[in-house]
């Protein structure tokens, strides 16, 4: 407790002593000074020590007329008990629990105001979440008037250090794909894969043949020109282990158009066909239901 007995056969406990004519007097050589209080505004506690547990005492001598002014007694007494707790709290620092005092070590290095500024790992802000560079497996969103649900993402890093992101996005049993690449500007295409066999001529042996198709292809009539080719890497979910494979990009004469060919094995091969779109084409994104 915070407020043990003192008696006169103790003496004194934790530094008080036992009365406050024993403190005055002098007997007491453990008296704490700040624990003495002679007011002379206050003829109540003129020259007395008052604790907390003194003031049945104090209202005792106030109504036989030893103590002549006691209109002071309920605000002194309150003032002393709160001196009285946070003295004993100080005096017993040392014995508090140490992890009241612990700073754990990510945060060491931390100002003290900084902590303040952390943003929770759960603070979404929708005016900066949902962007279209930010749609993560499981989102919706819409575009060509129809709501898409994104089913897959990449990260494609080729020659240079020349990164672009795809979504691939489902809508019914439609299915596209969703890139973004970045180089002077930021461009936005959409694709749909193809079969090999929609390209004129026999592509896939004419690659095994040579290492590479021709420089021009044809699809349903429309007429693509090699623009680029070289290597590449693809990681699933933005993450490693990193496939690697080979691509041939063509262009038609409007430049609004594209075909790209991918080999991924010796005999494995993917062909895509689409056009450039603009990022406002895309709205209503939403994260996934949790």
């Amino acid at each position: 407790t915070f407020f043990p007995r003192y008696t006169a056969e103790t003496g004194c406990a934790a530094g008080i002593p036992a009365t406050a004519s024993a403190a005055l007097s002098g007997k007491v050589s453990c008296l704490r000074k700040r624990a003495v209080v002679a007011s002379a505004q206050h003829p109540v506690s003129a020259g007395r020590i008052i604790f907390p547990h003194s003031q049945e005492r104090i209202d005792n001598r106030c109504r036989n007329g030893e103590i002549s002014d006691c209109s002071h007694r309920q605000m002194i007494l309150p003032i002393r008990a709160a001196k009285f707790i946070i003295s004993t709290l100080l005096r017993n620092f040392s014995r508090l629990p140490a992890y009241l005092f612990t700073v754990p070590q990510e945060a060491s290095a931390m100002g003290f105001f900084d902590r303040f500024k952390q943003k929770p790992e759960d603070d979404f802000d929708p005016t900066n979440d949902l962007r279209l560079e930010k749609m993560q497996p499981g989102w919706l969103v819409d575009f060509d008037m129809k709501t898409w649900e994104v089913k897959g993402y990449r990260k494609y890093d080729f020659t240079e250090g020349y990164i672009t992101q795809e979504w691939e996005l489902l809508s019914g049993r439609e299915r596209i794909f969703l890139e973004r690449s970045e180089d002077d500007e930021v461009e936005w295409t959409v694709s749909k894969k193809i079969p090999m066999g929609m390209i004129e001529g026999d592509i896939r042996e004419h690659i095994i043949e040579h290492d590479d198709p021709p420089e021009q292809i044809t699809v349903k009539g429309k007429t693509y020109y090699l623009d680029e080719s070289g290597p590449g890497y693809m990681y699933e979910n933005g993450e490693g282990p990193a496939k690697e494979f080979v691509y041939w990009d063509f262009i038609d004469d409007e430049d609004e158009h594209f075909l790209t060919i991918e080999q991924w094995g010796e005999r494995e091969f993917e062909a895509s066909e689409g056009y450039y779109v603009e990022e406002y084409q895309f709205s209503n994104i939403l994260p996934a239901a949790e």
